[in-house]
């Protein structure tokens, strides 16, 4: 662990310490190899984890929804951090291989887990359906 020293001017004097911890989103869900790619996110803002699909035309990922007419209904990645695409397009880091949490990605709701299971592994995505009593809630 390491301890975080605040410089205290002219004021009320504070000793103390402060503890970073680091509590994991669970999206990771094995132990296969992770392989990202650059890209850039065409639209909305998309939160870590969301299944996404490529827009044949441009080459930029969206939110994959399964009717879509523009390439974009193929999921093939999920989005490694928060994105917010909503006025103009930006870049963005895809995992296009690895295992995953079934229970912590997000996707359009023309989906189910059932549906987007084998359409994943089609781009070597793998979805784990892991146990429900895992949680993100502080071990303290």
């Amino acid at each position: 662990m390491t301890l975080q020293t605040n410089n205290i001017g002219d004021g009320q004097f504070a000793p103390g310490y402060t503890i970073d911890s680091y509590i994991t989103d669970r999206l990771m869900a094995g132990s296969k190899n992770l392989v990202t790619t650059p890209g850039t996110l065409g639209a909305g803002k998309i939160q870590r984890g969301t299944v996404l699909g490529q827009i044949t035309a441009t080459g930029q990922f969206i939110t994959c929804i399964k009717t879509a007419i523009d390439g974009s209904a193929v999921p093939c990645g999920v989005l490694v951090d928060d994105a917010d695409a909503s006025i103009a397009a930006v870049p963005c880091y895809v995992y296009t291989s690895g295992e995953f949490n079934a229970n912590a990605i997000s996707f359009d709701a023309s989906w189910t887990i059932a549906t987007l299971q084998p359409a994943l592994r089609q781009s070597g995505i793998n979805l784990k359906l892991t146990s429900a009593a895992l949680s993100n809630a502080d071990p303290t």
